[in-house]
C-alpha cells in the first residue's frame, strides 16, 4: 500500500511536471509570436507627394523611428556571426514580406576555399599544410552548412526589389554579421549570446534598410526605377559580398548604375555624414608564415638554425623595406603590420619553429599586391640567411581598395541636402580600415560613407556611445535610424532622378580591378 502511494505521489509529480514545462514552452512560443508581430507590426505612414521631398522622407522615417529602435534591439539580443545569420535573414524577410516586398533568398553561400594565393610564391616556396587551420576551416563549415539545411536556407543574403521593375536601378546595401566579442556596453538589450555581439553597428545598418524600404515601397509610385536592396552576410570576414557577386548579385536585371552603403561611425556626431571622392578605405590582405629551423637545449644554439633568430630579423627588416620603398602619397601608400610572434614552449629549448603573423594595408589593389610579394621575399630571404626555410599558410587579400565615384558621392550630396545639416556633411581623410563594399563599388560607381552615433553620451542617462568599433563596450546612438532611412531613401529618388537626366545606360559600369584571392575569416 505505501509503495502504490508512493508510486502514485511520483506519478503526479511526473505529470506536474511535464505539465508546466508544457505550459512554459507555450508560454515561450506565445512570447515569440508576440515578439514577431510586434517586430512586423510596422506603422502605417502617409505617402509622400511625387517627388518626395527631404522634408516628407524624414518625416516619415521619424514616424518609423519607435518601430525601427524595437528591430534593431532584437537583432542587437540575438547577434550571429559571419554565415550563421539565420534568425537575422528570416527577421528581414519577414519585415519585407510584411510590407508586401518582392525578394529572394539564399543569397551569400559560405564557399570559402584556398588559404593562400599560390601567384604570390616562387617555386621554392614552401607552403605549410596548416592541417589545424583546415580541420578548423572543414568543421565549421559542416556545422554551418547543417544549420543552414535545417533553417531551410542555402545562404543568408537577402535582395528585394521595389519599384517599375526597369532602369534605371540602384543599389542600397546593409550587412548583418556580428563579431565574436563579450558584451560589456550597460544597455537594457545586451546581447544574450554569450561572446558574440554586434560590436560594429550592422545591426543597426539593417534596421536603417528595412526602415528605408518601408519608406520606399509606400512611395513606390513616385519610383521611375527600380531600387535593389541587398542584406549581406559575412561583412566582417571580407567574404560576403565577393560570395553575393560570384552569385550574380549585379547580372540581375535591370542592372544596377549607381550604389550605396553607408557604415556607422562612433567618432561623429549623431547623423553626420563623411566621406570623400576616390580612395576612402584600404585594400588589406592577411599573413600567417611559419619559420622552420632546427630546434636544440638553449645552452647550445651554435647546435640549432634559431627560428626566432631569423623571425626577430625578418620583422626588422619588414619595418625597413616598407619605410625606404614607400612614398606615403595618398594614392599608392601602405604598411605591413605584424601583429603575432610564437615560438617555444620552455625557458631553456630553442623552437623548430616560429610563427609570424600580421596585416597589410594599401589604398590601391597595386600597391597590396607589390606589398605581399615583398613582404614573402624579404622574409624567406631573411629565414634562408639563417639557414631556416619559409613555409606560407595563409597570404591572402581580403578586401580591395574602396574607391568613391564623384557621380554617386553628389547625388547622396544632393540627398543629404535637406536631411543632414550642412556643417554635418564633412569630407573626410582616407583611412586604413577594410570593407568588403569595395567589392561591389570595384565593378559598380557608388558611394560609402560613414554616419555618425557618437551623441548619445550627450543625452542624459545614456550609455557612452563614443568607443570605437570593435571594441566591447561599443553603443550606437539610435537616433541614427530616422536619419540612415531617411538618406537610404532619399538617395534612391535622387540617383534614379540622376540617371534619367544623364541616359545613363544601365549596366555601363566601372573597369574591374579584380582582386586576388580573398582572406579565410575562421
Amino acid at each position: 500500500m505505501l509503495r502504490s502511494r508512493r508510486l502514485s505521489r511520483c506519478i503526479c509529480v511526473l505529470i506536474f511536471l511535464a505539465t508546466a514545462a508544457k505550459r512554459a514552452e507555450t508560454a515561450a512560443a506565445a512570447a515569440a509570436a508576440a515578439a514577431a508581430e510586434a517586430l512586423t507590426s510596422i506603422p502605417d505612414i502617409p505617402p509622400c507627394g511625387s517627388p518626395p521631398t527631404h522634408a516628407c522622407v524624414l518625416q516619415q522615417a521619424a514616424a518609423l523611428q519607435d518601430w525601427g529602435t524595437a528591430v534593431r534591439r532584437q537583432l542587437h539580443r540575438h547577434p550571429e556571426l559571419m554565415y550563421e545569420e539565420l534568425q537575422t535573414s528570416i527577421l528581414v524577410q519577414q519585415v519585407l514580406t510584411k510590407l508586401g516586398i518582392k525578394h529572394t533568398t539564399g543569397w551569400g553561400r559560405d564557399r570559402r576555399t584556398s588559404l593562400v594565393d599560390e601567384s604570390l610564391l616562387e617555386p621554392s616556396t614552401e607552403r605549410g599544410d596548416a592541417e589545424d587551420l583546415q580541420k578548423l576551416q572543414e568543421l565549421q563549415q559542416q556545422q554551418q552548412q547543417q544549420q543552414q539545411q535545417e533553417a531551410g536556407v542555402v545562404g543568408t543574403g537577402v535582395v528585394a526589389e521595389i519599384g517599375t521593375g526597369e532602369a534605371p536601378c540602384v543599389l542600397l546595401r546593409a550587412d548583418m554579421d556580428a563579431l565574436p566579442i563579450v558584451e560589456q556596453a550597460d544597455v537594457g538589450f545586451k546581447s544574450e549570446v554569450l561572446g558574440k555581439m554586434h560590436a560594429c553597428g550592422h545591426d543597426v545598418h539593417t534596421t536603417m534598410l528595412l526602415m528605408a524600404a518601408a519608406i520606399l515601397k509606400k512611395n513606390e509610385s513616385s519610383l521611375k526605377g527600380t531600387v535593389r536592396l541587398v542584406f549581406q552576410p559575412a561583412e566582417e570576414g571580407g567574404e560576403g559580398a565577393r560570395m553575393m557577386l560570384e552569385e550574380g548579385l549585379l547580372q540581375q536585371k535591370p542592372a544596377a548604375s549607381l550604389a550605396l552603403g553607408l557604415h556607422v561611425a562612433p567618432q561623429l556626431p549623431t547623423g553626420a555624414l563623411a566621406s570623400r571622392t576616390g580612395s576612402l578605405m584600404a585594400a588589406t590582405a592577411s599573413f600567417h608564415f611559419e619559420v622552420v629551423g632546427v630546434g636544440g637545449h638553449g645552452a647550445m644554439p651554435f647546435e640549432t638554425h634559431d627560428p626566432i633568430a631569423a623571425c626577430a630579423a625578418a620583422v626588422q627588416n619588414i619595418n625597413t623595406f616598407v619605410a625606404r620603398e614607400n612614398d606615403y602619397s595618398a594614392e599608392s601608400s601602405g604598411f605591413v603590420s605584424v601583429t603575432q610572434i610564437q615560438a617555444g614552449s620552455a625557458f631553456n629549448v630553442i623552437p623548430s619553429k616560429c610563427t609570424l603573423k600580421g596585416t597589410i594595408r594599401a589604398f590601391s589593389n597595386e600597391k597590396l599586391r607589390e606589398l605581399q610579394l615583398r613582404l614573402r621575399q624579404v622574409v624567406q630571404r631573411t629565414a634562408e640567411a639563417f639557414r631556416c626555410s619559409l613555409r606560407v599558410i595563409r597570404l591572402l587579400t581580403n578586401t580591395p581598395a574602396l574607391r568613391v565615384h564623384p557621380e554617386a558621392l553628389a547625388v547622396l550630396q544632393e540627398a543629404a541636402s535637406g536631411i543632414v545639416a550642412g556643417s554635418q556633411v564633412l569630407t573626410m581623410e582616407p583611412t586604413y580600415g577594410g570593407e568588403d563594399f569595395a567589392f561591389v563599388l570595384d565593378k559598380l560607381p557608388g558611394a560609402f560613407a560613414f554616419i555618425g552615433i557618437g551623441s548619445g553620451a550627450e543625452k542624459a542617462g545614456h550609455v557612452p556611445t563614443t568607443f570605437g568599433l570593435h571594441h566591447p563596450e561599443f553603443a550606437a546612438d539610435e537616433a541614427v535610424l530616422q536619419v540612415g532611412a531617411a538618406l537610404e531613401a532619399k538617395f534612391a529618388f535622387e540617383a534614379i532622378k540622376h540617371l534619367l537626366q544623364q541616359q545613363k545606360p544601365p549596366g555601363q559600369h566601372m573597369p574591374s580591378q579584380e582582386p586576388q584571392r580573398q582572406k579565410e575569416e575562421l
